[in-house]
């Protein structure tokens, strides 16, 4: 993964992928970090799922 450029859907699908075979739970969002207000609503959503999580 390159660092200095932003990743793409197929990073992105490859990465949720990745974590799932460690038997994970993974919440993933394609959001440009540029966006302040696309990354608030993103994290906000996360908080809220996880938030339903029991234990």
């Amino acid at each position: 993964m390159r660092w200095n450029s932003l990743g793409s859907s197929d990073e992105l699908a490859e990465t949720v992928a990745e974590v799932e075979k460690l038997d994970r739970r993974v919440i993933s969002a394609a959001v440009d970090v540029r966006d302040g207000g696309a990354l608030t609503d993103a994290v906000t959503a996360a908080v809220s799922e996880l938030a339903r999580t029991p234990g």
